[in-house]
């Protein structure tokens, strides 16, 4: 009596390969849910850059001073006076992210409230702001001759 060779898995393979592919995904699932709370963190910085970005547009084009308050207690960020052309003009961060005031030299965190003001020839006061969350903190610096705003 022969045996025909037949073309397939067996068993044995079938749940060798099913517990190598469970084995791969219980490693690498906690490492995405890291990476969705560095994006959130990624995507806050974005947000409160073009945020100061905006004021310091909206300084230039209406050729008044444009102050942005900063309260990181509450992480909120305030634009005032408000602009006619409808910008943003107050962004609340998520739960989750911590929003400081960095010492430009020594990086210290501080969660008093402050104002950067934009004149209208686009400086300002200055400063570098945290966004913080998930272990990771991005500076976001206010040039003081400029009132160019960079993600650090």
């Amino acid at each position: 009596m022969r045996f025909q060779k037949s073309e397939g898995f067996t068993l044995l393979e079938m749940v060798l390969v099913l517990g190598l592919a469970a084995l791969t995904l219980a490693l690498v699932l906690p490492r995405l849910g890291g990476g969705l709370d560095g994006l959130r963190v990624r995507t806050a910085s974005r947000q409160v850059a073009a945020l100061l970005r905006s004021a310091r547009a909206q300084a230039v084009s209406e050729r008044q001073v444009v102050t942005v308050t900063v309260n990181p207690r509450e992480r909120v960020l305030h634009v005032e006076p408000l602009s006619r052309a409808g910008v943003l003009s107050r962004l609340t961060l998520p739960d989750g992210i911590q929003l400081a005031i960095l010492d430009e030299e020594s990086r210290r965190r501080s969660d008093r409230a402050i104002r950067i003001r934009f004149s209208a020839r686009g400086g300002s006061d200055g400063g570098v702001l945290g966004v913080s969350g998930a272990g990771r903190l991005i500076p976001i610096a206010v040039d003081r001759l400029t009132g160019r705003v960079t993600i650090q």
